[in-house]
């Protein structure tokens, strides 16, 4: 487990979650440093939580296993598996649920995505996938490694946008 959270936390995502149809852009960055993983890492950094907490996140996560917390400035963050996938997800004090990332296999993103990855980027690997809920809207960001960038997908239902990132170990 250990070693699937560290996966997980391996690598730094930002979460951008869509526009909403009322004009609305909500941000949450989810940044994972070195401290961050290190807490989680670490067999006492686990904490017991309120009973909100507790509440809260068996209602939005009921098959969770292997639950560790970590307090925050502002709430808490849990990292555990949920049907067999790493995810963490950040909750405030009272409960409230703010945003979660869940990585992802290849066959669990969206047929859009796959299609565009297997048409597009045949000779690409894939360094990270993850779903990122913020608040109920969700991004699918796939990464993709080539010889010479990074490519970023970011999907929020049938749209995609691309962008895309120098790969510094690349041999020029």
């Amino acid at each position: 487990m250990k070693k699937q959270i560290f996966s997980l936390l391996a690598i730094t995502v930002i979460a951008v979650s869509a526009s909403s149809q009322s004009g609305n852009n909500n941000t949450a960055l989810a940044v994972v440093n070195k401290n961050v993983i290190n807490e989680v890492m670490n067999n006492n950094a686990s904490i017991s939580v309120n009973t909100d907490l507790t509440k809260s996140f068996e209602k939005n996560y009921p098959q969770a296993q292997d639950a560790h917390w970590v307090k925050m400035d502002q709430g808490y963050r849990v990292a555990f598996l949920n049907q067999n996938s790493n995810t963490i997800a950040v909750f405030q004090d009272n409960g409230t649920f703010q945003y979660s990332i869940t990585d992802l296999d290849f066959e669990q993103l969206p047929v859009a995505l796959k299609h565009i990855i297997q048409k597009d980027y045949k000779g690409s690997k894939i360094f990270k996938s993850v779903a990122i809920n913020n608040k109920g809207n969700v991004t699918h960001q796939v990464i993709l490694e080539g010889s010479s960038q990074y490519t970023i997908l970011k999907a929020v239902g049938e749209d995609v946008e691309v962008s895309s990132m120098q790969n510094a170990t690349a041999v020029k």
